[in-house]
């Protein structure tokens, strides 16, 4: 939502005062290199692209001609005048990205769950079923996180200024690629011939004038209602998220311009933005009854006490009618001011890539990559939510009737005079025990804070030549590894709250019936009761650790048969042919502490599950490419290419994908497309052992790709 013209928000980027003195440097470095090349202008012929390889298709084909598959592509120029330095960032600027909530990036704000991840989402299919590549090789899961119900590549390792071009392709890709590329690919081309140093620094913040008096209005009558000034809109100008930048790019030719080295550096930095920064975020609206206005509403779970058919919020320590004006927790509670706009992020990126021609027949190419990326979040403070506690069959709570923390009003309530006798005879007693629903909210803890550090580690080894004329091979191997550490904390933790609601003594000294772990009663029942003892007490950090890989194996030839005489009689480009294999094994582990692992915490998102597993696949695919008209009346070009893959997966079983695609263009500026492919995802290792729960996840509310009907 932030820097959107719809809400007036400017979105100011200045360059770095460091950025323009090197850019000075740059210009006399650009200038000698300019004295070197009129030099050698004489004897140097410009180069000549006779074929280019075009996302969606490993067959090379002229430069002029199009593909079948529609692309939209985004230059390095169109990067550097959007002033973009995050690769999510890029691709959030096309049509075809899509932000569905299943999708993590900068702006996001998972709910508890995974996070410090950018993701790619087209069609708003969701982040798993969209097809990452690096120059035509799949990025691995960036996110080893079992809280993530949409694993996928993580584009915050993409340093965007060695960034080419990105394609993006929205069908037909599966038979090229494998599983995955049901939504579309995102392939990520890089610079490969960089001479040169560049340095660029950036700083940028965000200004807004929150003038929107209609959602002020909204929000200040739900704060008169509550007696609560977390509902107040904010006014006025304001300037909030500031991002800092800095990265090198250095490169070089070598071999007498056959082979090329070039390596990077860059760091990021951001500032979270809060939802209370904006008017138009500081609360979540509504459509209301006669959804022709908007309301603005906040959370129950803050001072709700729910028994006997009645509801009432703690005022001094007296229960009162639900809801109560000026209540301390409030009758409602505003987690919207929590909620980031912008998460803060620190990021390290790092790498290489180079490539060399030995001979026609052996050019070897290397690239490594490595990134650190640290995340934190915050989102409203932890709860003990309604219907929600874990151990007791009906999710209710309960409150021993003698305990002393409970004013004589509140005892009458909530307890029979049986019920007094059996507590008062043994303290902690099942018959001397209350039940009630409960939503309140830790006010006094503050916000449940999120921290996630990820790590990872990319590296491709191969060679590409000719085999023959008209004939040529790829092979590599890539090894990625990703490494994650989360912490999450300022939890309540079920379990100590259900003991410290069970307790005896006096108000003065009161002391858990089960003083085991160092207990301490938890007082909701008085107004400014809790203290930062009980807090200790009741709050538990959990923590989790995990890792991710995949290893591939690729070999591809392909033969461009028109070398060799084989080419339609009305066409003047040869048969394209493109056939190889490809090994992948994916591992990934996860590792919840025991707190995470036994669903303790309030308002985390259940038990996290542990994970310890791994697949593999063999492939084995074929694409041709036949022109049948080109350059005739009425017929332009007319081309068919067809495509088929078999994929055999140890834990999935085996699969096939295929595509058909014809293009015909009666002249240059009319061109008709039809494509019919078949896309398969096989699941990853989360979806295959992290079993079915309810929790607070980043989800898509409708899956358009469940069911025995999928659409």
């Amino acid at each position: 939502g932030i820097g959107q013209a719809r809400d007036g928000s400017v979105r100011v980027r200045l360059k770095s005062i460091f950025g323009g003195l090197c850019a000075v440097c740059l210009i006399g470095s650009a200038a000698q290199a300019a004295d070197t090349t009129s030099a050698t202008a004489d004897t140097t012929a410009t180069p000549v692209m006779e074929e280019v390889v075009v996302t969606g298709s490993r067959i090379p084909v002229p430069a002029n001609i199009n593909s079948t598959s529609p692309i939209t592509a985004v230059s390095s120029q169109d990067i550097a005048l959007q002033g973009q330095v995050d690769a999510i960032e890029v691709l959030n600027q096309l049509p075809q990205s899509v932000m569905t909530g299943a999708d993590l990036g900068n702006s996001s704000n998972p709910l508890n769950a995974a996070g410090g991840v950018s993701t790619a989402d087209l069609r708003g299919l969701g982040p798993q079923r969209t097809l990452v590549l690096v120059d035509g090789k799949r990025l691995g899961i960036g996110d080893p996180n079992t809280l993530n119900p949409n694993p996928a590549p993580d584009l915050d390792q993409i340093p965007a200024m060695m960034i080419e071009r990105v394609d993006v392709v929205t069908g037909g890709a599966s038979a090229v690629y494998g599983s995955d590329a049901m939504a579309g690919v995102v392939n990520f081309i890089m610079k490969k011939n960089f001479e040169g140093i560049q340095v660029d620094g950036q700083y940028g913040f965000f200004q807004h004038n929150n003038n929107l008096s209609g959602v002020q209005a909204i929000d200040d009558k739900v704060a008169a209602s509550t007696g609560s000034s977390l509902f107040t809109a904010p006014s006025g100008s304001t300037t909030f998220g500031e991002k800092r930048d800095l990265s090198i790019m250095m490169g070089t030719n070598m071999a007498g311009g056959a082979g090329n080295i070039t390596g990077y550096f860059s760091y990021h930095e951001q500032d979270p933005v809060a939802g209370n920064k904006l008017d138009y975020a500081n609360c979540e609206l509504y459509p209301d009854a006669t959804l022709t206005g908007r309301v603005c509403e906040g959370s129950s779970n803050s001072n709700k006490f729910i028994f006997g058919g009645h509801s009432y919020s703690v005022v001094g320590n007296q229960f009162l009618p639900f809801p109560q004006v000026g209540s301390s927790p409030p009758s409602s509670f505003n987690s919207n001011i929590y909620q980031l706009q912008q998460r803060e992020d620190k990021r390290y990126n790092a790498g290489f890539q180079s490539h060399i021609d030995l001979n026609d027949y052996v050019k070897p190419y290397m690239n490594v990559s490595f990134m650190n990326d640290r995340t934190t979040e915050i989102v409203g403070p932890s709860a003990l939510f309604q219907s929600n506690y874990p151990f007791s069959t009906d999710n209710q709570y309960r409150v021993n009737c003698t305990n002393p923390l409970l004013s004589a009003q509140q005892r009458s309530l909530l307890c029979t005079p049986a019920m007094i006798a059996a507590d008062t005879a043994i303290p902690g007693s099942a018959a001397g025990q209350a039940d009630f629903n409960l939503g309140r909210r830790n006010v006094e803890g503050g916000g449940r804070l999120g921290y996630w550090e990820h790590t990872n580690y990319r590296i491709v080894l191969g060679s590409t030549g000719d085999l023959l004329d008209g004939l040529t091979y790829d092979v590599y191997g890539q090894y990625y590894y990703t490494s994650l550490f989360n912490s999450n904390q300022d939890y309540l933790n079920y379990a100590n709250a259900g003991q410290a609601l069970i307790a005896t003594g006096t108000a003065a000294a009161p002391t858990c019936v089960n003083p085991v772990g160092g207990c301490v009663p938890y007082n909701i029942f008085t107004q400014g009761g809790v203290t930062a003892q009980q807090l200790a007490y009741l709050d538990s950090p959990g923590t989790g650790y995990g890792t991710s890989s995949e290893g591939t194996a690729h070999i591809d030839i392909t033969a461009d048969l028109g070398k060799w005489g084989i080419t339609s009689p009305f066409a003047h480009n040869g048969l394209g042919i493109n056939l190889g294999g490809e090994h992948r094994y994916d591992t990934l582990q996860f590792d919840p502490d025991a707190v995470e692992a036994s669903g303790e915490l309030a308002g985390f998102s259940g038990a996290v599950v542990a994970i310890n597993n791994a697949q593999s696949v063999n492939e084995g695919f074929v694409e041709i490419r036949a022109p049948l008209v080109q350059d005739k009346p009425f017929a332009r070009d007319l081309a068919v290419d067809l495509g088929y893959r078999y994929s055999s997966y140890s834990l999935a079983g085996p699969t096939n994908t295929y595509k058909f695609e014809v293009q015909y263009a009666p002249i240059e500026d009319f061109r008709l497309r039809y494509s019919y492919d078949r896309a398969v995802r096989a699941p990853n290792l989360i979806e295959l052992f992290n079993p079915e729960a309810y929790g607070q996840q980043s989800f898509l509310g409708v899956d358009p790709c469940a069911g025995a009907t999928p659409g």
